[in-house]
């Protein structure tokens, strides 16, 4: 396995499409996470927020008709989310461009397609940027969801421009993936399958690393049943893969478990996820306000919901997640899972809803239908 390292570096800003951060002097006044405040802590110990579609804007405009389907919510960009609103988990949902050649991001191509950062890599960037600001925070779980062109229940006309994921997509994905913040920050299976044994068996046998050593790093976790499936050669092996998979807790990849999945007899959903989360394996799991308290309760390690403004986990105003109330040891206390006080950073304001667009030279989906626009689109693009 991978050893690991704490990381305090010196961070170098990529200014375009992303955070323009300005580093505020060290504080004084509380815990530092590069002192080695987690101690034995894992990754597993900690429970954090997360934001669905966190890169959703509010798809309504004057003169622009679509449909809703309760859309009309708009999440700040990822920058702010993290630093002002203490999320630690975000959600990008890609689509595969061919004509660009680049995964972009949005929610769906028929009136939802406004986004605070249009490409994978700029929504990428933002994030290390942001981690290269906050070195000392506990690993970013970042939930991807790949989409195909046209769910079939949805309108006949389909994206033009965006083609169905398969093998070569995916692994364009893992590329995609570890490239702005290279190898050594982005958490992989491999960095946690001990030699012989399976992903499963390593995480029962072998656990989670101590959260001290991923300080500054993300993971990744792929959404859906039929890409986690091909992405781990149907449940058997993530080897080489940066990305995690959300399986069945019998199967070999499993490490991340899903959220409602097989049950005991008689088990309850809540139930289930804390027989899986004392057992070792972690989970993410999207809710209600309704359901906040019982998933916290059972121990989601990452609790996603479009209220998260809403929905307190610390009582700490300074740390952004919490113990695990399932599996964290005695010794944990919220400020050592994380410490994090807000201020510093210059964030640029988020996109203005009113506005006849929210990213620069975005397509507007619905009004580009046919072959012949999507061939014209292609020519016009620079590699």
């Amino acid at each position: 396995m991978k050893r690991f390292l704490c990381l305090a570096l010196v961070p170098l800003f990529a200014l375009a499409l992303g955070v323009t951060p300005v580093l505020a002097a060290p504080s004084t006044d509380g815990p530092r996470a590069t002192d080695g405040v987690g101690g034995g802590i894992r990754l597993n110990h900690l429970q954090a927020r997360g934001s669905h579609n966190s890169y959703h804007r509010d798809p309504k405009w004057p003169g622009r008709e679509h449909p809703t389907f309760g859309w009309d919510y708009s999440h700040s960009r990822l920058a702010r989310q993290f630093e002002e609103q203490g999320i630690r988990q975000i959600e990008l949902d890609v689509h595969w461009n061919w004509a660009r050649g680049e995964f972009e991001v949005y929610h769906a191509w028929f009136g939802d397609d406004r986004t605070t950062c249009e490409l994978l890599r700029e929504c990428l960037q933002e994030v290390r940027d942001w981690s290269d600001a906050r070195p000392g925070h506990h690993p970013i779980m970042i939930l991807v969801e790949p989409k195909d062109a046209m769910p079939p229940e949805l309108p006949e006309n389909g994206d033009p421009f965006t083609s169905a994921i398969g093998p070569a997509e995916l692994a364009e994905l893992d590329r995609a993936l570890v490239a702005p913040f290279g190898a050594d920050r982005v958490l992989t299976p491999d960095d946690v399958t001990a030699s012989g044994l399976t992903l499963r068996e390593s995480i029962l046998s072998e656990g989670w690393p101590r959260i001290d050593a991923l300080r500054g790093q993300v993971l990744y976790v792929i959404d859906g049943d039929a890409d986690g499936a091909e992405y781990s050669a149907n449940w058997m092996s993530l080897a080489g893969r940066s990305a995690f998979v959300q399986a069945e807790a019998d199967q070999p990849v499993a490490a991340f478990v899903s959220r409602d999945g097989a049950r005991l007899p008689g088990e309850g959903k809540y139930d289930r996820m804390r027989r899986l989360v004392a057992q070792g394996f972690m989970v993410r799991d999207y809710v209600s306000p309704s359901e906040f308290e019982q998933s916290k309760a059972a121990g989601a390690h990452f609790l996603s919901t479009d209220d998260h403004d809403q929905l307190v986990l610390s009582e700490d105003p300074d740390a952004p997640s919490r113990c695990n109330p399932v599996t964290a040891e005695d010794a944990c206390t919220d400020a050592r899972i994380e410490w994090h006080r807000a201020g510093g950073l210059t964030i640029p304001a988020d996109p203005d809803d009113e506005a006849a667009t929210v990213v620069a030279e975005k397509v507007d989906r619905l009004a580009v239908h046919s072959a012949e626009s999507a061939a014209a689109y292609a020519s016009r693009q620079t590699p």
